[in-house]
C-alpha cells in the first residue's frame, strides 16, 4: 500500500527543498491534504496563486501515456525516479503491478503519498531517495522512469556528464534483462530554445552553445559553471549507448512530453497523418502555408524537436505490450491489414486516449482504438462501472447507427468492429474514417473569401447533418429506444409541445454537476423569457460536431468521426449551434495567442456581423427543419452554452474550452431579451429564400 514518508524529526535542520511550487505553498498544501483536505481540491481552490498557476501541471497524467504503446510485460513493477508530484506514478498505476516513487524532497514525497492515498492507487508505494544514490537490488523492476529528471542530475557536479552516465548505469543493473528505461526530456536544440526559451540554467540560449562557452555565461549571470545537461537526439543515443542499452526507440511528444497532446513514434506513416492533423488545427489554414508547413516539419524532425522520449533496452523487446497482445487473437476477423503485433500507434491525447493504428511503419492508418478505464481498474474511482466509458458508448452508438442509417449516410461513419477488456481497460476499436479534417481561408475575418468559404462549410455541414438528423427524428408521441438518446421514460418520448424553460430544464441535471454550475442555472432561469418553441424534433445529438471531427473524404462527402458522445447531451439543435460557434471561432481566434474576444463571437452569430450571415441562412433552414423558428435564436444560444459546460465542465483535459465558454455566456445571456420582446416571429428571408415559421 502507498506509505507516508517520515516527517524531519522536531527542532532538526530545515531540509534542502526544490521544485514548480514554492516552499510555502508546498508547507500549506502538504498541510491541507494530510489534515484531509481532497487534493484536486486544494490545489484548483485558488487560494494560492502559484498552485492555481500549476494546476494543470500537478492534474495531468497523460506524461505517462506511453506506457499504452511499450512493449513490456503485462502488471510491470515500475521505478518512477523523482517522482515530483505524482503525476507520472499516477498514470502508471493502473497499468502496473507495483509503481515505486522515489522522490528525494520531503514535502513533495508526503504530497504523493497524500496523493495516492486519497486516489486509493495501492499499488503506489513512496521513498524518499536520490537518484545519486539508488537503494535497488539488481534486476528488480520491468520499467524505470527519468521524466525530466536526466538534466537535474549533474546539478553541482563537477562532471555533469559523468553525474548523468553513473546514474544510468545504476539504474541499468536494476532493470530485469527485458526492461526498459522511459526518459522524457529537452533536445537541445530544440527549435524554441532558437527562439529564445530559457533552458534549466535559466538563462536563454545557453544549450545552443558549447559546454565552455556556456559555463562562461553562467558563471557571469549565475555564479556557477553550466551543469544542467541536455543533448541532440544523436547525443541522447550515444549516452544512452555508453550505459549499456544497446535497443533505443525514440517518440515525439508534440509539443512537451510534460503535458503530450499526440506521441508520434519516428515512423513515416504517423508522421505523415500527424503533419496532416496539425496542419489543419484549429479549422484554419495558415496566412503563409509554406511558412507554416516548415514550422510544423522542423517540429516533428529528431533535430529539432522540442523534447524527446527514449525508450532505452539492454536488449530486443520480447513481449509486444498489453494492447498489441489483447488485440492478436482477434486482428485477423478485423479483416485489416498486418498484424497486432507490428501495430505502429499515434497516441491522440484527450481525457481517454484514442490511438491510430498503422499496420507497420510506413503504412497508412488502418484502426482507430478508444480506451476507457473499466470496471478492474486500479485508479480509484477510475474503475467504477457506472463511471461513462467512451469506448463502450461509442462502439454500441455506431452499432446502432449502422443498423438505422441508409448506406449514403453510414458511410461517413467509421465501423465499429469490436469493444476488447483488457488489463482493466476497455479498447473500442473502429475502422478509420480516410480524410482530411476541412479548414477555412488564413486571411482576416472580415475578407469576403473568409465568409464565403465558412458558408459554404456551413452549408455542406448542416446539409448533413439534416439529413442524420432526419432518419433519427422521433415520431410525435412515439417512445424511441433507449439506446440512441441514453435517455429512459418519459425523457424517450418527444415533447408534444416545448418552451424555453422546458429546454432549460432538460439540460439543468447535467449543470449541476459541472463546477460553477449551480450558479450558471440560477441565471438561465432568471434570464431565460418563458416562451413556447412549438413541435420540436426530438433527435440524438452527436454531441461534438466541430470542424475538428469532420473530414472531407477522398471520394467526396463528408466523414463524421469521434461518436462517444453521441446521444448524451438532450438539448435539440445543439449540433447545429455547436458547429457554427466552433467555425466561427475559428477564424476570429488570434493565431498567437489562441484566443478570441467571447463577446464578438456572440455578436457576430446574433446581430449578426460578416461571419454571422454567412451561416445563418444554413443555420435557419436547420433550425425550422427541427421545428424552431428563426427568433428563437437568441433563447437558444445561452441555453447550448450551457448544455456545452453541462457536458464537458468536469472534463479536465477540456479545461480550455470549458472556460472559454464560461466567458461566453454572459454575453450569450446579455442578447437572448429579443426574443422575448414581442418581436416578429414566423416566415424570415436568409439568402434570398424562405424559411418557414412555426409548424
Amino acid at each position: 500500500m502507498a506509505a507516508r514518508p517520515p516527517a524531519s524529526p522536531a527542532g532538526s535542520p530545515v531540509e534542502p527543498y526544490w521544485g514548480e511550487i514554492p516552499r510555502a505553498d508546498m508547507e500549506w498544501l502538504v498541510s491541507e491534504v494530510e489534515r484531509g483536505r481532497p487534493w484536486r481540491e486544494a490545489v484548483t481552490s485558488g487560494e494560492r496563486a502559484q498552485l492555481s498557476v500549476k494546476a494543470p501541471f500537478i492534474l495531468d497524467v497523460r506524461r505517462a501515456s506511453w506506457i499504452l504503446d511499450l512493449a513490456v510485460k503485462p502488471e510491470p513493477d515500475v521505478l518512477d525516479v523523482g517522482a515530483g508530484l505524482g503525476g507520472v506514478a499516477a498514470g502508471l498505476a493502473p497499468y502496473a503491478r507495483r509503481v515505486v516513487a522515489l522522490e528525494p524532497v520531503n514535502l513533495r514525497a508526503r504530497f504523493i503519498a497524500e496523493r495516492a492515498r486519497q486516489d486509493r492507487l495501492m499499488n503506489v508505494e513512496v521513498a524518499r531517495a536520490s537518484a545519486l544514490a539508488l537503494p535497488l537490488r539488481p534486476a528488480s523492476f520491468d520499467v524505470a522512469v527519468l521524466s525530466g529528471v536526466l538534466e537535474w542530475v549533474g546539478k553541482g557536479s563537477r562532471d555533469p556528464g559523468g553525474t548523468q552516465l553513473q546514474v544510468l548505469r545504476a539504474i541499468r543493473r536494476a532493470l530485469r534483462p527485458e526492461g526498459v528505461l522511459v526518459i522524457g526530456i529537452e533536445n537541445r536544440t530544440g527549435i524554441w530554445f532558437f527562439l529564445g526559451r530559457q533552458d534549466h540554467s535559466y538563462l536563454p540560449f545557453t544549450s545552443l552553445l558549447p559546454r565552455s562557452l556556456a559555463s562562461l555565461v553562467t558563471r557571469i549571470a549565475r555564479g556557477h559553471p553550466y551543469d544542467t545537461y541536455t543533448y541532440t537526439h544523436f547525443g541522447y543515443r550515444r549516452l544512452l549507448q555508453a550505459a549499456g542499452f544497446t535497443d533505443l526507440a525514440t517518440v515525439l511528444p508534440i509539443w512537451s512530453y510534460n503535458a503530450p497532446d499526440f506521441l508520434m513514434p519516428l515512423a513515416p506513416g504517423p508522421r505523415a497523418e500527424l503533419e496532416a492533423e496539425l496542419l489543419g488545427a484549429g479549422g484554419r489554414a495558415a496566412k503563409r502555408p509554406r511558412l507554416r508547413r516548415a514550422h510544423v516539419g522542423l517540429r516533428l524532425s529528431q533535430t529539432f524537436a522540442n523534447d524527446f522520449i527514449f525508450l532505452a533496452r539492454s536488449g530486443p523487446a520480447r513481449d509486444p505490450g498489453w494492447l498489441r497482445r489483447a488485440l492478436a487473437p482477434r486482428w485477423s476477423s478485423y479483416g485489416l491489414p498486418g498484424r497486432a503485433e507490428d501495430l505502429v500507434f499515434l497516441i491522440r491525447n484527450r481525457s481517454h486516449p484514442t490511438l491510430i493504428a498503422f499496420s507497420g511503419p510506413a503504412s497508412d492508418p488502418c484502426a482507430v482504438l478508444r480506451v476507457s478505464g473499466a470496471a478492474a481498474g486500479r485508479n480509484g474511482g477510475e474503475g467504477d462501472p457506472q463511471l461513462f466509458s467512451p469506448a463502450r458508448h461509442e462502439m454500441a452508438a455506431l452499432r446502432e447507427l449502422a443498423s438505422c442509417l441508409p448506406a449514403d449516410l453510414a458511410v461517413a461513419l467509421p465501423r465499429s468492429l469490436d469493444l476488447v477488456s483488457a488489463q482493466g481497460h476497455e479498447i473500442g476499436v473502429t475502422s478509420y474514417v480516410a480524410g482530411v479534417a476541412p479548414t477555412l481561408p488564413g486571411g482576416p475575418p472580415g475578407d469576403p473569401a473568409a465568409a464565403a468559404a465558412l458558408g459554404a462549410l456551413t452549408e455542406q455541414a448542416l446539409s448533413w447533418l439534416t439529413a442524420f438528423h432526419r432518419v433519427l427524428a422521433v415520431p410525435p408521441g412515439v417512445a424511441r429506444d433507449g439506446g440512441r438518446s441514453g435517455a429512459s421514460g418519459p425523457e424517450a418520448f418527444e415533447w408534444p409541445e416545448l418552451g424555453s424553460h422546458d429546454l432549460l430544464a432538460s439540460v439543468a441535471a447535467g449543470l449541476a454537476r459541472a463546477p460553477g454550475g449551480s450558479a450558471l442555472a440560477t441565471a438561465l432561469r432568471e434570464r431565460i423569457p418563458a416562451i413556447p418553441l412549438g413541435r420540436i424534433v426530438r433527435a440524438p445529438q452527436h454531441g461534438d460536431y466541430g470542424v475538428s471531427n469532420l473530414r472531407q473524404r477522398p471520394g467526396g462527402g463528408l466523414g463524421v468521426i469521434d461518436w462517444e458522445r453521441f446521444g448524451r447531451v438532450p438539448m435539440p439543435g445543439f449540433d447545429a449551434l455547436h458547429f457554427t460557434s466552433y467555425a466561427i471561432l475559428c477564424l476570429l481566434v488570434d493565431p498567437r495567442t489562441q484566443t478570441a474576444d467571447p463577446a464578438r463571437l456572440v455578436s457576430e452569430l446574433l446581430e449578426p456581423g460578416p461571419l454571422g450571415r454567412a451561416v445563418r441562412g444554413p443555420l435557419a433552414r436547420y433550425l425550422a427543419a427541427q421545428g424552431f423558428d428563426s427568433g428563437d435564436l437568441p433563447v437558444l444560444y445561452p441555453i447550448y452554452v450551457a448544455a456545452f459546460i453541462a457536458e464537458y465542465g468536469a472534463d479536465r483535459e477540456r479545461r480550455g474550452i470549458v472556460s472559454a465558454m464560461r466567458a461566453l455566456f454572459p454575453a450569450a445571456l446579455e442578447r437572448c431579451a429579443p426574443a422575448a420582446s414581442g418581436g416578429a416571429r414566423g416566415s424570415v428571408a436568409v439568402d434570398d429564400r424562405p424559411v418557414p415559421g412555426r409548424r
